[in-house]
């Protein structure tokens, strides 16, 4: 969102050449050649910004933790 790919409200405008991509998932093994997440931004700043975000929101260990809840918690339908 903060990178401007999603919208807070209707009326915003999305630029689609911002995101994340190649999102590890949970358990996956991240390293200089797989790293968490490529950021994809307008400028340094923003590329900055986003990847502290990225990286304060992420633990990462040698091993899996043992209270590691599952990645989806519920599913909704309509």
């Amino acid at each position: 969102m903060e990178l401007g790919g999603g919208r807070r409200r209707v009326e915003d405008a999305i630029d689609p050449a911002v995101g994340l991509a190649e999102v590890r998932g949970v358990g996956e093994m991240v390293d200089r050649d797989h790293p968490i997440a490529i950021v994809h931004a307008r400028s340094v700043l923003d590329a900055e910004a986003a990847s502290k975000r990225l990286r304060e929101a992420v633990t990462v260990a040698d091993e899996p933790s043992a209270t590691s809840a599952a990645p989806v918690l519920r599913r909704m339908t309509i």
